[in-house]
């Protein structure tokens, strides 16, 4: 019966890649970008095997150790990545717990991210080049940890799977996933050059990592390399009493679990309201455009889906508009001036360059032309629109206004914060006029191009960072990247009066004339958005409905 699990997770995992050429031609790419860092590493480990093998053992370790504590914190911002194995599909089949359990366990190791995590894993024996006894304990002892990596990888999910049974905390959870994920970049590359930095005085603390559940097992060959078997038997003491314990407690949630399918639902208590109370929909006109407006801000505020959209839209100012140019500055400055970000201006112009900069541009373009993911998230609740004697125009006009009354304050606090951030707060009307126009020509390009794409999006009740599969989606995502190359050419006229006042005349007043260029720019292509956009509704609306239906929660 196990056999038959694990036959049916390769059967999945092989179905997939042939429902798409796109999908498989995006893990292709994948797999391509993961080859070279596992190439890398490789030549990493095989270094300093001969240069410092104290320093190998020390990188084997710290990266088994993060490998495990992704898997176990995965799962709980995002759980139901995989459901292939879940319980819940075969709760109806005369399965064992124990029997599942053994056919979860090595189905997920199945699949990209498990394949990928073994090889990671293994590869850390080339670190052991110059010590055969502690190259054959480490390939021992892997097993061992990715034992334990999938116990407490399953662990993690039952414990996402409860949290996110409360709507507040899942809101919470998926808010934060939201943010690590827009970061993770950021971070995985600061993280890097720090530890490639200071690697020799980060190593004496890593072996504290091998008395935890997720490094015990690759602290075993550490120590025994370096002669200290006391501490290699402890530390293989410890991994067998952790794999054990997660075993048995992953057996217990699971046999759990099954018992619960089924069984009864947790109701809420519904908020009390008075007469006449509708909420968001009393602030707007009794208009069509108003009540879609109105529809259109109660969604982002009461859909974890698209709140979880906000949130990552704010954050890329944060990481793009602050962190970028401060990290690119301090890396790149040598002798008293700056290179690279900076492009070897002097330094008096830094903080308005890192306000003009493409990355702020970049981040308010995202903020604007995301509302053509607006008809996406309806899904089939979109029937509405199509079904009413709702105009296009209104439509268009009434989406723009609910989605503006919440970014638009998005657009100004965080323009601002950027402003104050590299000392320009005198420049933030400038650049203010820059960036609301900036946003107005990226949601009236985002208005039209909405009609013509439904770019997929999750539908309303999945997780909220996973992109429904289909067979056009990676099409629909090159599409969209036009759709952004359209937006920042919009740019354009006003950029160069930007680069105009860096470069050459230090006029202000040429900002100020690209701010009103670019505001002009931004109120034409707003209003072509709803003239245009609408006319394209009123004539595709049955066929976006149709896309969007298609938007399942699988």
């Amino acid at each position: 019966m196990v056999g038959h699990l694990v036959s049916l997770k390769w059967r999945y995992v092989i179905a997939s890649l042939k429902r798409s050429v796109w999908a498989l031609i995006g893990i292709i790419l994948g797999v391509l970008y993961l080859v070279g860092i596992l190439i890398g590493l490789g030549f990493l480990y095989s270094f300093l095997a001969f240069e410092s093998p104290e320093g190998a053992a020390s990188l084997a370790l710290l990266i088994g150790t993060l490998l495990c504590l992704g898997w176990m914190l995965v799962p709980i911002f995002v759980s139901g990545l995989d459901g292939t194995l879940d319980e819940s599909r075969f709760v109806l089949f005369p399965i064992e717990p124990k029997t599942l359990q053994k056919g979860q366990f090595l189905g997920g190791f199945i699949g990209i991210p498990g394949i990928a995590t073994i090889t990671m894993v293994l590869i850390g024996a080339l670190g052991y080049l110059t010590n055969p006894l502690g190259l054959l304990l480490y390939l021992l002892c892997a097993l061992l940890g990715l034992a334990t990596l999938m116990c407490i990888a399953r662990i993690g999910n039952q414990v996402g799977v409860y949290l996110n049974a409360n709507p507040r905390i899942n809101l919470i959870l998926m808010l934060t996933a939201g943010i690590l994920l827009m970061s993770s970049g950021l971070i995985f590359g600061g993280a890097t050059v720090y530890i490639g930095e200071n690697f020799e005085q980060i190593a004496p603390y890593v072996v504290w990592l091998g008395y935890t559940p997720f490094g015990a097992a690759f602290a075993v060959p550490l120590h025994a390399a370096a002669g200290n078997w006391i501490l290699a038997a402890v530390c293989l003491v410890l991994a067998l009493v952790y794999l054990a314990g997660t075993w048995w407690l992953w057996g217990r949630q699971l046999e759990r679990s099954i018992r619960n399918v089924g069984g009864q639902t947790q109701r809420g208590t519904a908020k009390a309201l008075s007469v006449g109370n509708i909420g968001v929909f009393a602030k707007f006109p009794s208009t069509p455009v108003g009540a879609v407006a109105a529809r259109t801000l109660h969604s982002y505020l009461k859909d974890a889906r698209m709140s979880v959209s906000a949130a990552t839209l704010a954050m890329m100012y944060v990481l793009l508009g602050i962190f970028v140019p401060i990290v690119n500055s301090g890396f790149f400055r040598t002798g008293g001036h700056t290179t690279g970000f900076h492009f070897g201006m002097d330094t008096s112009t830094a903080g308005i360059e890192a306000a003009f900069s493409f990355w702020v541009y970049f981040s308010t373009i995202s903020v604007g032309y995301y509302i053509m993911y607006s008809v996406s998230y309806d899904n089939t609740a979109f029937s509405l629109h199509v079904l009413s004697p709702l105009r296009g125009r209104d439509d268009r006009l009434g989406r723009a206004l609910g989605y503006s009354v919440l970014m638009v304050p998005v657009v100004v606090i965080m323009t601002f914060a950027v402003c104050l951030i590299h000392g320009v707060v005198g420049m933030y009307p400038a650049v203010l006029l820059h960036q609301l126009g900036t946003y107005a020509a990226a949601l009236g390009v985002g208005l039209y191009a909405d009609t013509l794409l439904s770019p997929p999006a999750p539908a309303p009740g999945s997780n909220p960072l996973k992109t429904p599969k289909q067979t056009d989606g990676m099409a629909k995502n090159l599409l969209t990247m036009v759709v952004m190359l359209i937006c920042m050419a919009a740019t354009i006229p006003a950029f160069i009066c930007v680069l105009i006042y860096m470069f050459s005349s230090h006029e202000p007043m040429l900002l100020w004339v690209g701010g009103i260029i670019q505001m002009v720019v931004g109120g034409i292509l707003l209003a072509l958005g709803v003239v245009i956009g609408g006319k394209s509704y009123d004539r595709n609306s049955h066929a976006m409905l149709q896309r969007v239906a298609k938007f399942t929660a699988a």
